[in-house]
């Protein structure tokens, strides 16, 4: 969904989960993430925009809560006939729910990128001990303002246990125990 701000910048709110809010709350300072002209975020939104729809309606302030804001800045100011191409993307700068779910999937699997890495330089950097990944858990969740419960806690845990870097941890983790059982 989408309403033009100011000359120059349009807004499209994406609902997220409560923990991918919460984190882009911290990353950005607040629930809106300003983006510039050539942000990767940028670039798909404008390839994805669409028509309003003739029931458009703006996001109420009541639901809010679950929704996140991508502010794009500094659209090109090309002439297309007798608009600019920003005034065409203004006119078109919707999205439906499925594609607010692909870009709510983009920012998912951002925040997770930065998880997973997190988690195992927590874990290098403490010699890869035995508590190191719960640590490291709680420790990116202190960073980031998350709210520590049951539910994220188990979430986070799941998702890093299947991601690449958890692999990648197990293997430096045997390869250090190894050296260590053969220096001793």
């Amino acid at each position: 969904m989408l309403f033009l701000k100011k000359k120059g910048m349009f807004t499209v709110d994406i609902r997220v989960s409560p923990i991918l809010k919460e984190f882009i709350e911290a990353k950005w300072g607040s629930d809106t993430i300003t983006l510039g002209k050539d942000d990767y975020f940028t670039q798909k939104i404008k390839h994805i925009l669409q028509r309003f729809p003739e029931d458009y309606v703006p996001v109420k302030p009541s639901e809010r809560e679950s929704y996140i804001r991508m502010e794009v800045k500094r659209v090109e100011f090309v002439r297309v006939g007798s608009k600019s191409l920003f005034e065409k993307l203004a006119q078109s700068a919707y999205l439906d729910s499925y594609l607010q779910e692909q870009m709510a999937k983009e920012l998912d699997k951002y925040f997770k990128e930065i998880f997973h890495a997190y988690v195992l330089a927590f874990c290098s950097a403490r010699s890869f001990a035995d508590n190191c990944q719960r640590d490291g858990i709680l420790d990116f969740c202190d960073v980031y303002n998350l709210k520590m419960n049951k539910v994220n806690f188990e979430m986070l845990k799941k998702s890093w246990y299947r991601s690449n870097e958890y692999q990648l941890f197990k293997k430096m983790r045997e390869k250090l125990l190894r050296m260590a059982s053969f220096v001793s």
